[in-house]
């Protein structure tokens, strides 16, 4: 299953790199008449951009725009070393419609992965990207597996995913700690309780204890006196 990456092989970035709202984007294309196909954007500098949409389903004979967000540098930088990787596997209409997004690499064929890089180029100021076109000279696919060795750094880290995605996950991880934190308070009142309870016992019971020895002292003293 072979997906179409335009720009190909670089995705750039005008600098100067300061400044806010660095953008770029490039399409993820399926030409395939038959499957559909999963794919994940994979970056070795994952606090550097923020990618949208991060992973996806690529309908048959259809495209994905993705944006890719820069976060400003303070200082401007000399080189760049980062690069993305486009991961995809062709599905079935079953498992597009059966198993959750997470699952689908699971049942996946190795051979059926593939991988396209796109590395990072920071371009002088006043050359736009579709001016570049040195960098677009090679016609060749950019398939690559994964032990291929022109990868500038492993590509380990996913994008994340949107933050809304991820409120009701944290929701219930929220509510499974707060039924945690109310049955450990829960305990702790009983602990406490049972701890004033033996205390009122012991109290109790030194009273009682106290009262006896003064009814003793009495009634020797009384027998004392009787005996005078």
């Amino acid at each position: 299953m072979s997906l179409v990456v335009k720009p190909k092989n670089y995705i750039c970035f005008e600098r100067p790199l300061t400044r806010p709202d660095l953008q770029q984007h490039f399409v993820i294309k399926n030409p395939d008449d038959r499957r559909a196909v999963a794919f994940k954007i994979l970056t070795n500098a994952s606090s550097r951009y923020n990618v949208r949409p991060p992973f996806g389903i690529v309908d048959k004979q259809s495209e994905v725009r993705v944006k890719v967000t820069m976060v400003p540098f303070e200082e401007e930088p000399h080189h760049c070393t980062d690069a993305f990787l486009v991961r995809s596997a062709g599905i079935t209409e079953d498992e597009q419609k059966d198993l959750p997004f997470k699952e689908l690499w699971a049942v996946v064929s190795h051979n059926d992965i593939h991988d396209y890089q796109l590395k990072c180029v920071y371009l002088a100021h006043g050359v736009h990207s579709e001016d570049a076109s040195e960098f677009e000279n090679n016609e060749e696919e950019m398939s690559i597996s994964e032990d291929d060795e022109g990868f500038p750094l492993p590509m380990t880290t996913e994008i994340p995913r949107p933050y809304h995605e991820e409120i009701p996950t944290l929701h219930n991880k929220l509510s499974e700690l707060s039924q945690t934190m109310m049955a450990h308070q829960q305990e702790i009142i009983n602990m406490r309780l049972q701890l004033l309870y033996m205390r009122q016992q012991k109290d109790f019971q030194r009273g009682i204890r106290a009262l006896a020895v003064v009814v003793l002292c009495i009634l020797i003293g009384y027998g004392s006196r009787s005996l005078l």
